[in-house]
């Protein structure tokens, strides 16, 4: 099944998707709202970027077991973000160090 992106870029969607899975609990109810999209767009969007083909704009049938639960993507967006920070850490160190050079 193809979904329609509706004026978003594929990196901005994915990014979105990513950001919302970093809000805590309780706020990402709200988080959406201000941001003006629908629960509805939402849940197209991370069949999309978790289970389907965001390139090619296509999601898989539901298939029950291979589909992962909301926690595995908590977790998986928590491992993300740290492995993003720790890149960032690190390619900070690495211009201080060009830097003395």
């Amino acid at each position: 099944m193809t979904v329609a992106i509706q004026g978003y870029t594929r990196e901005e969607i994915r990014e979105f998707v990513h950001e919302y899975y970093l809000q805590p609990h309780g706020t990402k109810t709200a988080w959406l709202a201000a941001r003006q999209v629908p629960e509805r767009t939402l849940r197209r969007w991370r069949k999309l970027v978790y289970e389907g083909d965001l390139d090619r704009n296509l999601i898989p049938r539901d298939h029950g077991d291979m589909a992962r639960t909301p926690g595995e993507r908590s977790a998986l967006e928590k491992a993300r973000a740290r492995e993003i920070a720790e890149h960032q850490s690190e390619v900070e160190k690495l211009k201080k160090r060009i830097a003395e050079a």
